[in-house]
């Protein structure tokens, strides 16, 4: 506390108050439920641009309540987050009535990644909310990381008719390959190979 006088004296003071807690209140926090996304995999583990995958979700409670009423959000409540992956066939919310402590439940969702997407790694969080065996209100944000790639753009061919060659003799192939894609490439090493051919 610290207060003046009209003479313009500064004064400090300290006090204690003790506050009495309730039987097993101190136990009540500990057993709560506590709702995680435990891990998460992708189908194909390697994600670009136009491609559809499936995002499996391997939820845990690892409270010491039920947790229920569970809704998971995909990219926030409203699904703003999401970009520039779009939910395939659903919405962004999943519910689940019940999770038991200690059990973990799978969760497969249906995505594709935007077209026009770069390559890089993507943040997408995903908000939990639940209830606990007294209906208290759970809700925490969860982030996933996903990486696309955006593969190169490049067409080969030969850039002058190819000549005919004779067994056994060397044989020039005006090969030329170009990048018609809208981002620079850097290649260190192009190799061909054919079965008849050294």
């Amino acid at each position: 506390i610290e207060y003046t006088d009209y003479l313009g004296g500064n004064y400090s003071a300290q006090q204690i108050v003790s506050v009495r807690l309730k039987a097993g209140a101190a136990d009540t926090a500990g057993h709560e439920p506590k709702v995680i996304v435990n891990s998460y995999v992708t189908d194909p583990t390697t994600l670009a641009p136009g491609n559809a995958f499936t995002l499996t979700l391997k939820v845990i409670n690892v409270g010491k309540e039920n947790a229920r009423r569970l809704t998971l959000a995909l990219g926030g409540d409203d699904g703003a987050g999401l970009k520039p992956f779009a939910l395939l066939g659903s919405g962004n919310v999943r519910y689940v009535s019940t999770i038991a402590p200690e059990d973990t439940i799978d969760l497969s969702l249906a995505l594709m990644v935007d077209g026009s997407a770069e390559s890089g790694v993507y943040s997408l969080p995903i908000v939990l909310a639940y209830e606990g065996s007294d209906a208290t209100a759970h809700e925490e944000t969860q982030v996933l990381n996903l990486v696309v790639r955006r593969q190169p753009q490049l067409r080969v061919a030969f850039y002058r008719p190819v000549m005919g060659g004779m067994v056994g003799q060397p044989l020039d192939l005006p090969v030329e390959v170009v990048n018609i894609g809208r981002k620079l490439v850097n290649i260190n090493v192009v190799e061909f190979v054919s079965d008849g051919m050294e």
